[in-house]
């Protein structure tokens, strides 16, 4: 009786080191900054000082815009009668514009959980630009920010809506996708 009970304390002794050593492994993960959990960036980034934010105008929209309605999300936005809506996740609707290789979306926005205190955080080593501005009925936090893998430079617009956080973003510095998104930010209106 006693050999089994040696046995079985050694079983629960070697369990639980390895439980606390789990532990500590997922605490060590969860722990890591961005940029740590991102790697080293595969090239060399222009120091985020001397980077300038792109130029968005925020013009009227043209007559010829269709409008894209989200009841869920509470809000309406114009967009250009060419380009195709879709969804691209929980929360995120994307715009692909005409004649754009493949499906890759151009611009999008993303409706999530974050705070912005979260947000800036999180946007910390790859900001390179904040500032707010009001465009229409909204004020809104504009960032800049660096990819980190390639060095190229896009810009958010972020607003807090009914405890949700809003991203309304790119994935190019491409001129004319820049004239089209700040068309739509000037359109973008909440319904609810």
């Amino acid at each position: 009786m006693m050999a089994s009970m040696k046995s079985y304390l050694r079983i629960l002794i070697v369990v639980g080191v390895v439980l606390i050593a789990a532990g500590g492994v997922w605490y060590w993960q969860k722990s890591k900054t961005a940029s740590e959990q991102l790697g080293t960036p595969a090239v060399s980034l222009v120091p985020l000082a001397s980077v300038s934010p792109l130029a968005v105008s925020y013009d009227l929209v043209p007559a010829d815009w269709k409008t894209y309605a989200s009841p869920s999300a509470g809000f309406k936005v114009a967009y250009p009668s060419d380009w195709t809506p879709s969804p691209c996740g929980t929360g995120c609707i994307a715009w692909t514009p005409a004649g754009a290789p493949g499906t890759q979306p151009a611009l999008g926005i993303v409706r999530s959980n974050n705070t912005i205190e979260e947000l800036l955080k999180s946007a910390e080593p790859f900001l390179a630009g904040k500032e707010e501005i009001t465009v229409g009925a909204n004020a809104w936090l504009k960032l800049t920010l660096q990819q980190p893998t390639t060095g190229d430079i896009y810009t958010s617009h972020f607003i807090m809506r009914n405890g949700k956080l809003f991203e309304f973003g790119m994935a190019t510095s491409d001129k004319d996708v820049v004239a089209v998104y700040g068309k739509m930010i000037n359109s973008f209106v909440f319904t609810k």
